[in-house]
């Protein structure tokens, strides 16, 4: 069992949402890739590994990616600047069919790899597995698709890059380890773990990896304070657009209303939506902002314009309806405490036969 469930959840949600934590395998963080001359392009024309920053994702048919509809988005949207590529290391006999079958759904680069090209990237056989590759053609990073998101949106925005991820590797490493686990001397292993924040913050000040596990860190080391000067230290014009919700949802889902921050929350949500204003899962954002703040309408507003862009999630219909049912309490309860509380009624004389009868009082002795 975890030392620390609550940092535990903290390491696992940045490492599934962030993509802070690279996966080193075969092929270390800095390194050259091997070329892709043992590949048989399908679809779309044969990539170079150099000059722009490629996405290579190893897959196949039995272990298949979910991320292709967002490969393609990736891929269009950043088309001057991102190479998107998916290797296979099946028969075209397979794979072929496969591609037809999901049509525009993969619209990149596919090529069929070789054995030797399958066992030079991915020697363990995980499947599927992304790298990002520099434009120098050195392994950036690697992973799982869906962590790959934020550790992208930095190497697109310029904010990180190969060497500086060379760097923050064993960094976040050590701080993964201190995090992680059972530990003979957990309080120690708190303060180690302040530490390597510090260090990885130094390095990397955007660094959402260290800044979740600071924030964590801040309450059971009693440095409470610590989480609004992070807030405040923060590079805005470092973080992408999906960082900057992060840490703005990380608050809003804090418990500790005195930790929460929330006018240090407001340039994080302003930030992602200054990026990506139509991005709905950021407007959701600065709903609950709103709404936390006691902004009905404006919350409302905000619910209804994130609904008008995904109009088949169900969950944002139930959160607008929820807002519109903390309209109506408003409503009800500013009522209720504007009405002057009903006079207490005179009080009604009692029937005779309940009243009290009249006190005797002591004749006192009878003299004779």
């Amino acid at each position: 069992m975890p030392r620390n469930p609550a940092l535990s959840a903290v390491f696992c949600a940045c490492a599934v949402l962030a993509g802070c934590a690279p996966v080193l395998g075969a092929l270390e963080i800095g390194a050259q890739v091997p070329a892709l001359t043992g590949v048989t392009w399908i679809k779309d024309q044969p990539v170079a590994l150099t000059g722009a920053l490629t996405l290579v994702e190893f897959w196949s048919t039995e272990a298949p990616t979910a991320s292709t509809t967002r490969l393609t988005e990736l891929g269009h949207r950043y088309r001057e600047v991102l190479h998107v590529v998916g290797l296979s290391g099946e028969k075209a006999e397979v794979v072929r069919p496969f591609i037809d079958d999901l049509g525009g759904e993969i619209d990149y680069h596919v090529g069929l790899a070789d054995a030797a090209t399958v066992a030079a990237w991915v020697p363990d056989g995980e499947l599927p597995d992304v790298f990002l590759v520099d434009g120098d053609g050195r392994l950036a990073w690697h992973g799982k698709p869906d962590d790959m998101e934020s550790v992208l949106a930095r190497l697109l925005w310029g904010t990180v890059d190969t060497d500086l991820l060379l760097k923050l590797a064993p960094l976040e490493q050590e701080l993964r380890e201190l995090t992680e686990g059972d530990h003979p001397d957990p309080q120690q292993a708190n303060s180690d773990a302040w530490d390597a924040t510090t260090k990885i913050l130094a390095t990397d000040p955007a660094n959402v990896f260290a800044l979740r596990t600071r924030f964590s860190l801040a309450v059971e080391l009693d440095h409470a304070d610590e989480i609004r000067s992070a807030l405040a230290a923060l590079p805005l014009a470092r973080l992408t657009a999906e960082d900057a919700d992060e840490l703005a949802r990380d608050r809003l889902d804090n418990e500790d209303l005195a930790h929460r921050n929330l006018d240090l929350v407001v340039p994080l949500v302003r930030r992602a939506l200054t990026l990506d204003p139509d991005e709905p899962a950021y407007i959701i954002t600065e709903a609950r902002l709103l709404a936390t703040a006691g902004l009905i309408d404006e919350a409302i507003a905000a619910q209804t314009r994130a609904l008008h862009l995904d109009p088949e999630d169900d969950a944002l219909a139930a959160t607008l309806e929820y807002y519109r049912s903390l309209k109506g309490l408003r409503a009800t309860l500013l009522h209720d405490l504007a009405t002057p509380a009903p006079a207490a009624p005179p009080e009604r004389p009692q029937p005779r036969s309940l009243r009290a009868a009249p006190a005797v009082t002591d004749p006192g002795p009878v003299v004779p």
